[in-house]
């Protein structure tokens, strides 16, 4: 997580940068769902293991909803640190940078205005009985060349949409991400315990 230098990190309004490389995803989600060690061929539990996980990634990396929870997680922690009219709703920006091994040409910039009726709803969902707005959740691809310039760049895009209380576009060509958790498809694989898991395939915009 980065933030300006020049603003306090007590400060609630301050510009918080979320970072997460996708490799760090894929390898906890194919962790969590691998068999456990035996002394032997586990070949059912591997056929297992590739459904649970087929179900929980999305098609096209750039979709997973894991993202949602990095952005939602940016806001909470900027309306903890609010101490000015806490009871006051507010619309805070929580802008993410992702990575993925595969995607040698772009950085993606996701950026998501979050309520703060949607983060009390989601603290107290049990009382949470009347609809609410979900954010709208935008993404752009910025490319790395010309290295030289990439650095100013992705400061200037960064900088070109400030937290305000209105829904505000990052700049043109952003793409609306609104389908999640689509389950993907199983695709069979031959059997054998050692056999390499398959990454998610490199997605463009």
């Amino acid at each position: 997580m980065f933030h300006n230098s020049q603003e306090s990190i007590e400060d609630p309004s301050r510009s918080l940068l979320g970072y997460v490389h996708y490799t760090f995803v894929n390898g906890s989600r194919n962790r969590q769902y691998r068999p456990a060690p035996g002394g032997r061929s586990n070949e059912i539990g591997w056929r297992i293991h590739l459904k649970r996980k087929a179900r929980t990634t999305p098609k096209e990396w750039t979709d997973d909803p894991y993202f949602v929870c990095h952005l939602l997680a940016l806001a909470q922690l900027k309306d903890r640190n609010r101490t000015v009219n806490p009871s006051k709703p507010i619309t805070y920006t929580s802008r993410l940078l992702a990575t993925h091994i595969h995607e040698k040409h772009f950085i993606i910039l996701y950026e998501a205005q979050i309520t703060s009726e949607v983060l009390n709803a989601l603290s107290h969902w049990r009382d949470a009985t009347t609809p609410i707005q979900w954010p709208t959740i935008k993404r752009k691809r910025i490319p790395y060349q010309p290295y030289d310039t990439f650095a100013s760049r992705l400061i200037a895009e960064i900088r070109e949409s400030r937290p305000s209380d209105s829904l505000s576009n990052i700049s043109d060509g952003v793409d609306s991400v609104d389908e999640h958790g689509g389950e993907r498809p199983y695709e069979p694989e031959d059997s054998g315990s050692s056999k390499m898991m398959r990454t998610s395939k490199e997605a463009g915009l």
